[in-house]
């Protein structure tokens, strides 16, 4: 996979400083953050503009710099996707489970922006 990674660089037009080094780190950051070579060399390339760096080769000096790049988009995508969650008390829970909520007559009406599935009911 370290040579995918070196191919997917130069294909991209990037070189690297130590084709020993950066290889090696990159397939960590791989497989750390489940990326694939093209998807590390995509990540490389918003880093490398975002920075406004002006020389087209990868240094080994930028690797941590990178690696904080790469933990600060996976935080920033956990953040957005817990967004997205809702909590339930147990009273929440105890109603749905035992049907005693009257006014709830549609469970996809009532939960129509949430992406929930009605738990089975009870066989009484």
């Amino acid at each position: 996979m370290e040579e995918e990674i070196k191919e997917e660089f130069v294909r991209s037009g990037f070189s690297l400083d130590d084709e020993q080094e950066i290889p090696k780190k990159c397939l960590t950051f791989c497989i750390n953050y489940k990326l694939t070579p093209s998807d590390l060399v995509s990540s490389w390339e918003v880093y490398y503009l975002n920075r406004q760096l002006n020389e087209p080769t990868v240094q080994n000096a930028q690797m941590d710099g990178f690696l904080l790049y790469l933990e600060n988009e996976l935080k920033e995508a956990v953040i957005k996707e817990e967004s997205h969650l809702h909590v339930y008390s147990s009273n929440d829970v105890d109603k749905i489970l035992s049907n005693e909520d009257e006014d709830i007559k549609d469970w996809d009406s009532w939960h129509s922006d949430r992406q929930v599935r009605k738990p089975p009911s009870r066989a009484s």
